[in-house]
């Protein structure tokens, strides 16, 4: 594999890796956020299951983005909005003095739009990328690496001490 692909196949497992930190920082600081912003379980669950549903219904037109932008772009553009996802959710209101339903409603929309925001990834990346970029005989390689990514990501995240 030239020197060029290694590289692109670096920049796809660093985007796996973070899009699996970013998967699962909620769930794993889920306890903290019940408590700094005033939830209950339920509500919590709430928060986390949105993230889910952005998710499964943006895979396929989020693969057709994909498609349509070319996998830089496509690639360039959810990553940049996993950034402002992110920074958004830290100004969430906290505590009960500033409403519950407004928490409630910011959090669930801010992972409504992550899940969507990330849907595209594995999408672009097997299709756009890897299939484009890669003849069929190095496919093995790129796509075993950035799933390796995707487990050392969720690994990343494990419960704080």
């Amino acid at each position: 594999m030239s020197h060029t692909r290694w590289r692109i196949v670096a920049l796809l497992v660093v985007a796996s890796f973070v899009a699996y930190l970013l998967r699962t920082n909620m769930s794993v600081a889920g306890e903290r956020i019940m408590t700094d912003v005033g939830l209950t379980p339920v509500q919590l669950g709430w928060v986390l299951a949105a993230f889910a549903w952005g998710y499964a219904l943006f895979q396929l037109p989020g693969g057709m983005l994909g498609d349509l932008l070319g996998g830089r772009r496509a690639l360039a553009l959810v990553t940049a909005l996993w950034g402002v996802l992110n920074f958004l959710v830290a100004l969430v209101p906290r505590g009960a003095a500033s409403g519950s339903l407004l928490v409630i409603a910011s959090l669930v929309s801010l992972r409504f739009l992550m899940g969507a925001a990330q849907a595209p990834l594995f999408p672009v990346l097997g299709g756009s990328v890897i299939a484009r970029w890669f003849p069929p005989s190095g496919w093995a390689l790129p796509n075993a690496l950035t799933n390796s990514g995707l487990t050392l990501g969720a690994a990343a995240t494990g419960p704080p001490r």
